[in-house]
């Protein structure tokens, strides 16, 4: 008797990559992406350029599995603020093929 995996030819496949790079990793590849620092993206600073790789930096490490808590402790902000960087996802789309580039060589 054949088992239920041999009656579905489709595959399951995770959308997300678990944990594939580092958030430092991560991190260097949207700064060169963006021509902004680590430092400057868990800092404190508000600038429109730093926001902006805040929320590359979330929506990046969103896509590599990292959960929302982890980003936040990560960059040093309120996980309500993570909440807000992930719905703008459509906005970064550009940059974050640059970044997913990046990563894969």
């Amino acid at each position: 008797m054949e088992g239920i995996e041999g009656k579905t030819e489709e595959k399951i496949e995770e959308k997300k990559k678990k944990h594939e790079y580092s958030f430092e990793r991560i991190t260097k590849a949207v700064g060169a992406t963006l021509g902004i620092t680590i430092k400057q993206m868990r800092g404190k600073g508000k600038g429109l350029g730093i926001s902006h790789g805040r929320k590359l930096m979330s929506l990046v490490g969103n896509e590599y599995g990292y959960k929302g808590r982890e980003l936040a402790k990560y960059l040093r902000k309120e996980p309500s603020v993570i909440t807000r960087y992930l719905k703008e996802r459509k906005n970064l789309s550009r940059e974050a093929e640059q970044v997913f580039k990046l990563l894969n060589g």
